[in-house]
């Protein structure tokens, strides 16, 4: 299994998918495709354990409207994962989820059996989805997925496709 450190999200449009390019420890970096239904899927399951919070009790969307604001601010831009093109890429075909109160992990899948695991704490969880939600909005995708409380969330970056 391979531990994701860093990654970085890009709409592309000749494959209608994001790619998501991996930094990984001790190996080169990796492309995993993901396609817009498979993140339909995946979405709420995230956005649900945000909204309950580390406490298992229901935030309101001033407060979620406010923590990702928060996460926004807090996020310092990197220089982009860039991926050889021999480089290993591969279509996701499914995202196992476990969580605790402290982090979420994604385990995602090929179908093929190779996988990628990301863990991501509140916080980086939070700047990731603002991180989504911006290439969804380049990509032209149906925002109806997403809450409130990450649409009002103003990107800082507007002019890149790349971020990460």
């Amino acid at each position: 299994m391979t531990a994701l450190t860093r990654i970085t999200a890009e709409f592309v449009a000749q494959e209608d998918r994001i790619r998501l390019s991996g930094e990984r420890a001790g190996a080169a970096p990796l492309a995993i495709w993901v396609t817009r239904r498979l993140l339909n899927r995946l979405l709420p399951v995230l956005l649900q354990w945000l909204e309950q919070g580390a406490g298992g009790m229901p935030r309101t969307e001033v407060l979620q409207s406010f923590a990702q604001q928060a996460a926004r601010a807090k996020h310092t831009p990197q220089p982009p994962v860039r991926v050889a093109p021999e480089g290993e890429s591969w279509l996701v075909n499914s995202v196992d989820i476990s969580s605790t109160p402290q982090a979420m992990r994604l385990t995602f899948k090929s179908a093929d059996g190779r996988e990628a695991t990301l863990v991501l704490a509140p916080q980086p969880l939070r700047q990731w989805l603002n991180i989504l939600h911006d290439v969804w909005t380049k990509a032209e995708w149906s925002g109806q997925v997403w809450p409130e409380w990450v649409k009002e969330v103003k990107p800082v970056m507007q002019q890149s496709v790349v971020v990460h």
